[in-house]
């Protein structure tokens, strides 16, 4: 199934002139592949950021002060519960930087227990765009509508030496080839962000190696997934989820194409596309209905713990309840400069192994009716709040 021709062209560089009001461009993709030595399972990431392109045409620009430097190994219980449960209002104010975020960055990296992102920046001099086949090319990475295709390193030195970079010392390499199986032409256009789920089933196929450890993806079994993301920069609180690897439990069947992405606050909700009954249901800023998510952190035993995040959407039609859960343990933290208050610090905490639960209920005069109930795994969560500490 071919990708859209609106998601072909929602895919494009958006921040072609320098007057751009739009500071920020990025790609995501997401997919599962197996080790070719121990046949283990683990979930992969790969994005292309582009800040600012206008202040870095030379050299790359961080607003951050950070010293702090990104250690291997996932958050503590801590840690977490402070995302979690932090309040964004009524912080003590920190005066902002004088510098601006100006790069342009290619990170990847495997999620899970033994979590490592790699981060490499470049500036707008080693850039090149190929816009009649909707490519993108960097010192030794391609990106482009179906393929995938580079290397990033750092040494131990080069992290220590620069914080700013958030990232870890080794290497990670990839060559892939991918198809978007099911995208949803509609985006959401809360200005100034904008959200276009190019991929939600996407298939991808090759090899991606980590510290010389070759990994095989399979487009049967990786849950992949793409999407792209421009405007001011990620919405705040963020939070994402988003899995193609879903089996309903009234059927016992798994259909194809099935998929789902939730994604927001875009004006106080989130923003939904879900593909698992004859129609789409799709929720958009714009539309009425209401959204209503939670995130909870509990012990299953006292050896567990687990993040409960709750997801609900109601409009006159239909009401859709989210179950996902992940574990801690498999939980990393990826860090941001923060774009709309310089010198802070965006932090992610990520899963590519969530679980959960999905139902669709339709509303019947009176009554409700429970149409769909799936259960799904494999999962990408993300939820992102600003630092308080940075």
């Amino acid at each position: 199934m071919a990708v859209s021709k609106k998601n072909i062209k929602n895919n494009s560089y958006k921040l072609g002139s320098p007057f751009n009001k739009h500071n920020m461009d990025k790609w995501f993709y997401f997919f599962h592949a197996v080790s070719s030595i121990s046949g283990e399972d683990n979930a992969f990431f790969i994005e292309l950021q582009i800040v600012n392109p206008a202040g870095c045409k030379e050299n790359v620009s961080f607003a951050t002060r950070n010293s702090i430097i990104t250690e291997v190994g996932g958050p503590s219980s801590e840690e977490i519960a402070s995302m979690l449960y932090q309040n964004n209002q009524d912080k003590a104010e920190t005066p902002a930087s004088d510098k601006k975020s100006a790069y342009i960055a290619v990170r990847a990296g495997i999620l899970g227990k033994n979590a490592k992102y790699i981060n490499n920046y470049f500036s707008y001099k080693d850039f090149r765009l190929d816009k009649k086949n909707n490519q993108i090319f960097l010192p030794g990475c391609l990106f482009s509508l179906n393929k995938l295709k580079g290397e990033i390193y750092n040494s131990q030195e080069t992290t220590l030496n620069h914080p700013e970079y958030f990232s870890q010392s080794g290497s990670i390499s990839w060559d892939i080839n991918y198809e978007r199986m099911f995208d949803f032409p509609k985006i959401v256009k809360q200005k100034p962000l904008f959200w276009a789920v190019t991929g939600a089933d996407t298939a991808f196929s090759g090899t991606i190696s980590m510290d010389g450890i070759v990994y095989n993806i399979f487009p049967m079994k990786c849950s992949g997934y793409s999407d792209k993301l421009w405007g001011a920069e990620l919405s705040r609180p963020f939070l994402h989820l988003s899995t193609s690897n879903l089996i309903s439990l009234i059927s016992g069947k798994k259909i194809q194409h099935q998929c789902l992405a939730i994604q927001g606050e875009y004006n106080k909700k989130l923003a939904a596309y879900i593909n698992v009954t004859p129609d789409k249901l799709v929720f958009l800023p714009e539309d009425k209905y209401e959204s209503i998510w939670s995130n909870t952190q509990f012990s299953q035993n006292s050896l567990e713990e687990n993040i409960h995040c709750t997801i609900s959407f109601t409009n006159r039609k239909y009401i859709i309840d989210v179950d996902a859960f992940c574990n801690t343990s498999e939980m990393s933290v990826k860090t941001y400069e923060s774009l709309i208050n310089p010198g802070k610090v965006f932090k992610l905490l990520e899963n590519g192994n969530a679980t959960g639960e999905l139902r669709v209920y339709k509303k019947i005069k009176k009554t409700i009716e429970l149409i769909e109930h799936l259960k799904f795994s494999d999962a990408f969560f993300s939820y992102g709040v600003e630092d308080e500490n940075a």
